[in-house]
């Protein structure tokens, strides 16, 4: 039986919110997000199985309860596949823990939350085979994402990434998301010239000092970009961890994007899955504030 679209819209939902868990796991090691992150992984879990359950049998609503809801599922899968769910002791364990840090507010350690990150992802990856006969990565995020050139920059960074180059998945994935920022801070914030090198700066002997205005210049982009993160609802860490880790991009005037490394691309695969996943998370959340990119809250530029 092929997917049909609400089953991947389902699905969609299911890797989304396991995206958000993976940025959260991924960040800095503060203790609330490891909260949010097994919450979320947890749920991910359940909503993968909710639309499995449903695939097989639209007509019943699957059970609330996490247990009897594991059950119903692999009794769909014994009856039609021939084989029980897959992991189905990981993903009890990741349940557990999310029991443990919800309902009696014990933190997770570090170790727990990528356990519950490697879990969950495995466990969707064989749940979509085998009852869709698709791959995770089939389901693509950036089918979400409205504006034709931030989808295209996030989409050859999806097949970047999957193909194994890593260093042009993430200079896709950051062209995405410089893009969509230089769009709305066009129309809300105001332009600046993206081949300025510096702002003039006097010393003392009211002489333009050329380090002073190229230093101004690095604290104005900052502020710039710390009054559209607040504006569009970014996490402040996430967006300077992603910046640090992708390279800076200038866009030439045809909007082809220049890319300028400070150090030797030595970025792991965990780092580029990562900041795949928040450019991407970032361009839905944003859309989702603003509307179109090149009108965000209905302003032109």
């Amino acid at each position: 039986m092929p997917l049909d679209d609400i089953t991947r819209k389902r699905l969609l939902v299911a890797k989304r919110v396991f995206d958000h868990a993976a940025i959260q796991s991924m960040g800095p090691a503060l203790p609330f997000r490891g909260i949010l992150a097994v919450i979320a992984f947890d749920w991910s879990i359940e909503a993968a199985i909710r639309a499995g359950c449903l695939f097989f049998d639209p007509s019943h609503l699957p059970p609330n309860e996490f247990h009897p809801l594991l059950d119903r599922c692999e009794k769909h899968l014994l009856d039609t596949r021939k084989q029980g769910l897959p992991n189905r002791a990981h993903i009890v364990h990741v349940h557990n823990i999310r029991n443990e840090v919800q309902h009696k507010g014990r933190y997770p350690n570090a170790s727990e939350v990528q356990d519950c990150r490697t879990y969950t992802r495995d466990f969707l990856a064989d749940l979509f085979r085998l009852v869709w006969q698709i791959s995770i990565d089939d389901l693509r995020s950036s089918d979400i994402i409205r504006n034709a050139r931030a989808k295209g920059f996030i989409r050859d960074a999806e097949v970047a990434h999957k193909g194994g180059e890593l260093k042009k998945a993430i200079e896709c994935a950051i062209a995405a998301l410089r893009w969509a920022l230089l769009e709305i801070g066009d129309s809300v914030i105001g332009s600046f010239p993206g081949f300025a090198k510096g702002l003039a700066v006097l010393d003392s002997r009211n002489k333009v000092n050329e380090d002073y205005s190229r230093n101004a210049l690095r604290v104005f982009t900052r502020m710039r970009d710390v009054l559209l993160s607040y504006i569009l609802g970014l996490d402040m860490a996430d967006f300077a961890k992603c910046s640090a880790l992708a390279p800076s991009v200038v866009f030439a005037i045809d909007g082809t994007p220049n890319f300028f490394y400070f150090q030797d691309f030595n970025t792991t695969t965990d780092q580029v899955e990562w900041v795949v996943a928040f450019c991407t998370a970032s361009i839905i959340s944003i859309e989702d504030r603003v509307g179109d990119l090149d009108k965000p809250f209905g302003i032109s530029p």
